[in-house]
């Protein structure tokens, strides 16, 4: 990710040490250690919110979205910091543009580029919508563009059918026959099969319905 001239860097000093990444910005035409993290994630963030107390018009795209991901990784689980990741390069016409630039047009095209359906073109509009949020708390942008951004017509892949009265009706008569009991439990509990898989002995009591 290529940041501002003048913006700072966080890198990786070599060696075994408590702390192993720092933050160095010139400071009077001399860099400067300004501070010693033991993660790049918290390196970044701080490297951040230094440059919002002056905010610089040369933040980029990448440089808000990684000063987001430092804090907001921290409250969500595995999956949707995998899903925000994929959205991110997804946009990536974006990535090296300077924030305060960005103008509705080029949103609408990154998001048009985007080489997959409604869903995924939706989360990197979800995606977006999080930066602005951010980028509005500390004082790079005071307006958000992200809801103009429009999306292709869902065509869904197929259509979902539920079991009739009479299905349901045949296979409670063959409870005999093996996984039959599963499929109702999934009807009338409404979970979804990751769902059910996960269930332990200690997750279900009789008692309480």
């Amino acid at each position: 990710m290529k940041l501002p001239n003048g913006y700072g860097t966080v890198y990786r000093l070599q060696g075994n040490r408590r702390r192993p990444f720092v933050v160095k910005k010139t400071i009077d035409g001399k860099q400067k250690a300004l501070g010693y993290f033991q993660s790049y994630q918290e390196a970044f963030e701080f490297l951040v919110e230094l440059n919002h107390c002056t905010p610089s018009r040369d933040v980029t795209f990448s440089a808000v979205y990684y000063g987001w991901k430092a804090r907001h990784f921290e409250r969500i689980g595995k999956s949707s910091q995998t899903a925000y990741a994929i959205s991110y390069r997804h946009l990536a016409p974006l990535h090296a543009m300077p924030f305060t630039a960005i103008t509705y047009p080029d949103l609408q095209a990154a998001v048009d580029k985007v080489e997959a359906g409604y869903c995924t073109r939706k989360k990197c509009r979800v995606l977006l919508s999080q930066l602005y949020k951010y980028a509005i708390k500390n004082g790079i942008v005071d307006h958000d563009l992200s809801p103009f951004v429009e999306l292709p017509k869902h065509v869904p892949v197929f259509k979902k059918k539920p079991f009739t009265a009479r299905q349901i009706g045949r296979l409670w008569r063959s409870l005999d026959v093996p996984g039959v009991a599963d499929v109702l439990i999934l009807i009338y509990t409404g979970m979804r099969i990751g769902e059910y898989l996960a269930l332990n002995p200690g997750d279900v009591n009789v008692r309480q319905r």
